[in-house]
């Protein structure tokens, strides 16, 4: 299995406001944390095709469960592997051909 090489630790959602330079106004800022460091943002303005502060988010709370679901694929397969058969086979190339892109450069 890969070595997950991203920031490790759980990552938690924190909002804060964040000031739109374009138009000097106030927009939600969804920054995704790992004990107090920032791994990733996510706005809240139309600048970025954000629709809303709800889609934003979502997009958040998608990136914060990222290493999670990585872990959880790579026991799937490591699971299905186990039982293969015809049918998990197709499973299995799909999945580490998924971990592949999420995990190499």
């Amino acid at each position: 299995m890969k070595k997950f090489k991203g920031t490790p630790g759980k990552w938690a959602i924190e909002n804060e406001p964040y000031l739109n330079k374009r138009t000097h106004e106030n927009d939600s800022a969804f920054e995704i944390k790992n004990n107090g460091t920032t791994v990733s943002q996510c706005y809240a303005y139309s600048f970025f095709g954000i629709k809303s502060i709800q889609e934003a988010n979502y997009n958040a709370l998608l990136i914060s469960k990222a290493p999670e679901m990585l872990e959880m694929l790579e026991y799937l397969v490591k699971a299905l592997k186990a039982v293969t058969s015809s049918a998990t086979k197709p499973i299995i190339k799909r999945a580490e051909n998924l971990i592949k892109e999420a995990t190499e450069l």
